[in-house]
């Protein structure tokens, strides 16, 4: 798991720590390890979203702007916020 997370590869290591939790459901260490994961996931999830969103609002081109938001959407396709971004830019071209 210590590995995963070093690399950057939560989700790998969040499926590590969810095996380990079913072995050991009531593990504290466990319990807390993918707390922990999953916060860092939100974190990562949150600057990712502000850079994308300074990326766009920096932008005058609206085509280039469409293509940022695809681009993230490549990344994270079920974020709602890239999404809900991309239909209200495509609508002012």
């Amino acid at each position: 798991m210590c590995k995963h997370r070093a690399d950057g590869n939560l989700n790998n290591a969040l499926l590590l720590c969810d095996t380990w939790i079913s072995k050991y459901p009531n593990n504290a260490l466990f319990q807390a390890l993918k707390f922990d994961l999953e916060e860092q996931k939100r974190q990562e999830l949150s600057a990712f979203v502000a850079t994308v969103d300074r990326q766009v609002e920096g932008e005058p081109d609206l085509d280039t702007r469409v293509g940022i938001l695809k681009e993230a959407l490549k990344v994270h396709p079920d974020e709602v916020h890239f999404q809900r971004a991309l239909r209200l830019v495509e609508g002012q071209t």
